[in-house]
């Protein structure tokens, strides 16, 4: 016969961290859907000086489709820097996210994806996303060409270009430092304080706002629960609660009351 448990595990639990009540209330700067919109169409306008071809080889759009894979999927910074193209599902609009590039002291490697015992986690992406891939494996390719037998193929669908390359291989994973670097100088139609973290946070919240399910805009940014999500996010929800709000009232016929 099992035993009984002999007391309330409540009773010896551990409360919330000051640090972690802080976390959980910290608000981050998000972006609207049509503030993502301008930010994007900006940075995929080529320079337009006489070397540049559109940006296939030209360095002025280098970052447009990091920075769109960013907007548009609200992956990790590591896990975007990690993607492999043998990892695209081209034809199911599918990606997974086998792969990160994590900082580790003064230096940054490529490593198997672990976080949360999550292992080739997949998100599923629009085709638009899938054109942008498109665009960058042609101009990786055009890259590659141009380096030839300095480049080292690592399957990074962003992989570190010839671009000012002092050391190291070109074709190998890029510096997570250097890429959010190249971000605080990239920043247009942003708030000051926005990260690149924060595409994540906007992605969720304009995910909820739009009235999206709880449960797949979970899933596609791996929470592990859509509970945890809407603890995280459903505050936020302002303008979706007051139209939940005036939707069940006008079904009561709440108006016609007083």
């Amino acid at each position: 016969m099992p035993k009984l448990i002999p007391a309330n595990p409540a009773t010896t639990a551990h409360p919330p961290t000051a640090r972690q009540i802080k976390a959980q209330e910290q608000s981050y700067p998000t972006v609207d859907d049509s503030q993502t919109a301008r930010f994007l169409g900006s940075v995929w306008e080529p320079c337009g000086n006489r070397a540049c071809d559109g940006g296939l080889t030209h360095h002025c759009l280098r970052d447009a489709p990091l920075w769109t894979v960013y907007a548009a999927t609200g992956v990790r910074r590591s896990e975007a820097l990690g993607m492999k193209w043998s990892l695209v599902r081209w034809d199911e609009g599918a990606i997974e996210l086998g792969w990160v590039v994590v900082e580790e002291g003064n230096t940054y490697r490529l490593r198997k994806l672990t976080k949360d015992g999550d292992a080739n986690a997949i998100i599923y992406v629009d085709q638009s996303v899938m054109n942008v891939l498109k665009w960058q494996k042609a101009r990786q390719d055009a890259e590659r060409a141009r380096m030839g037998t300095a480049w080292t193929d690592h399957d990074l669908v962003f992989a570190r270009d010839g671009f000012k390359l002092y050391r190291g291989e070109a074709g190998g994973p890029q510096d997570p430092e250097k890429v959010s670097a190249r971000w605080l100088r990239s920043r247009l139609h942003l708030p000051e304080d926005f990260r690149i973290h924060d595409w994540r946070h906007s992605k969720v919240t304009n995910g909820l706002e739009a009235g999206e399910s709880p449960v797949e805009v979970s899933a596609n940014v791996r929470h592990h629960s859509p509970g945890y999500t809407m603890a995280r996010y459903g505050h936020s929800r302002k303008d979706g609660a007051r139209k939940l709000a005036a939707s069940g009232a006008g079904r009561l016929g709440l108006s016609s009351l007083v």
